[in-house]
């Protein structure tokens, strides 16, 4: 029963959203996000996180990453990584929007220090892509050093890829 209750507040939330009713479907987000902290939530805390961050209101995102981490602590897998991963990136992307430079720094920052984790269970993209944004971040906060050293080194990792015509 509570699962199809969460399908319903997620299907209805971004229902709203789209609407344009981002009051009501800013109280689906906050509920999906309020779920005990079970492996078997872990879709709607990160439904409720996304449509939270869409709707520009990051506590309930905040909240969902928070249950995230402990499900992932306690219930470790390629499922609960990834799921928080991707959530930890999303906030990051959210804080850049609002020109928080330092704090989504932070957030990318967690994701790089995951790297063995990272490349061995996930798809190692998700590595680049984080060191990317943490170098626009750094370049924002005026350490231009570091932002290069980021960026060269985001460009040696995709380099390769301009063999691919299909990546061109």
């Amino acid at each position: 029963e509570e699962q199809r209750m969460a399908h319903r507040l997620d299907l209805l939330g971004r229902v709203r959203w789209l609407m344009g009713d981002a009051s009501r479907a800013a109280e689906h987000a906050e509920a999906l996000c309020g779920f005990p902290v079970e492996p078997s939530n872990i879709q709607f805390f990160r439904e409720g996180a996304m449509l939270s961050l869409e709707l520009g209101k990051p506590d309930p995102a905040e909240r969902g990453l928070k249950a995230l981490i402990e499900i992932e602590r306690k219930w470790p897998s390629t499922h609960s990584s990834g799921a928080r991963f991707h959530i930890d990136g999303e906030i990051g992307r959210h804080l850049e929007k609002l020109g928080r430079w330092e704090a989504a720094g932070k957030c990318f920052v967690q994701v790089l220090t995951l790297k063995g984790t990272l490349f061995k269970r996930h798809f190692a993209g998700f590595y680049v892509l984080a060191m990317f944004h943490q170098a626009r971040c750094l370049k924002n906060l005026s350490q231009f050093s570091e932002s290069l050293r980021l960026f060269d080194r985001v460009l040696s990792q995709w380099a390769p890829a301009s063999a691919f015509p299909i990546l061109d």
